[in-house]
């Protein structure tokens, strides 16, 4: 019987680039494969036993946090303005209240934060419409607002968004409202996946510390890989990479507790979350 490969998820999106740059296909162990698909299909397929390890989003852990453990010291965070999860509004925010707001499809994470933004900030449930996120569908003028993540946030920064004067980035409203770091995205691992190759998981993980130890000293590379890929001046990229966190300390895990806090109280989850890290000696 051929012994199964250990499977590590990518992200595809450039804000987790500092931390696969050192991950090159031809230099892993032969027993561990890289998949590299977009954050929302990692989170099913972690969930679905398809992969093993995976970054994942911090609403995938709050669901399903019975299957997994977090990897120590590994984040998609920030503290203040994150520069690529924004919502884009025709009208001002306070006055959105049932209005047609269209949220992407990739990121549950986002919808949630922006249901206890709206809620805890201005009182206000606007009218959550999932969609893709695309020029025809922002052209229906009941469109009153939108949701945007990631790269195409990215973009949006920098183009003309005359129908769409107001912008809010969630990663700086969540801080005004609580003071504290907001953690987007998570490192996880499937409890059954360690207790079946606890070596190869280790090695995973140590090649994922090294390889966000060569990111982090790379900006520069990739910030001019960045500008060219989404057609963006360098120094936005650079200004996004360094501003964005990477790790997971205390301040960051009582942030995260917080909106798994949040969550479990307008009952979006059915139950309190515990968070249990991985031991890797």
């Amino acid at each position: 019987m051929l012994k199964k490969s250990f499977l590590l998820g990518q992200i595809a999106f450039i804000n987790t680039w500092p931390i696969y740059y050192g991950l090159k296909p031809e230099k892993c162990d032969p027993e561990i494969q890289i998949i590299a698909m977009p954050p929302s299909s990692l989170n099913t397929m972690l969930h679905n036993k398809e992969i093993d390890l995976s970054a994942i989003s911090a609403a995938e852990y709050a669901l399903h946090f019975q299957e997994y453990k977090l990897i120590p010291h590994l984040s998609i965070s920030s503290c203040g303005e994150v520069g690529s999860v924004f919502w884009y509004s025709r009208i001002p925010f306070p006055e959105l209240h049932g209005q047609k707001f269209l949220v992407t499809e990739d990121s549950l994470t986002s919808v949630w934060l922006s249901q206890i933004l709206f809620q805890e900030m201005l009182g206000i449930s606007p009218d959550f419409i999932p969609g893709k996120i695309t020029m025809q569908a922002l052209s229906d003028t009941d469109c009153k607002a939108f949701l945007s993540i990631g790269d195409q946030a990215l973009r949006l920064q920098h183009q003309d968004r005359k129908s769409f004067p107001y912008c809010m980035d969630l990663g700086k409203a969540w801080y005004d409202l609580t003071q504290k770091p907001f953690v987007f995205g998570v490192w996880a691992i499937r409890k059954d996946s360690f207790q079946e190759s606890p070596l190869l998981a280790r090695k995973a993980v140590q090649m994922l510390y090294k390889s966000k130890e060569q990111g982090m000293q790379s900006l520069d590379i990739l910030s001019h890989k960045a500008a060219q890929t989404l057609n963006l001046p360098y120094d936005a990229c650079l200004y996004y990479f360094r501003h964005l966190k990477y790790d997971l300390d205390p301040l960051y895990i009582e942030g995260m507790k917080l909106f798994f806090h949040y969550l479990h109280e307008d009952a979006l989850i059915p139950q309190q979350v515990e968070i249990e890290f991985l031991t890797l000696i």
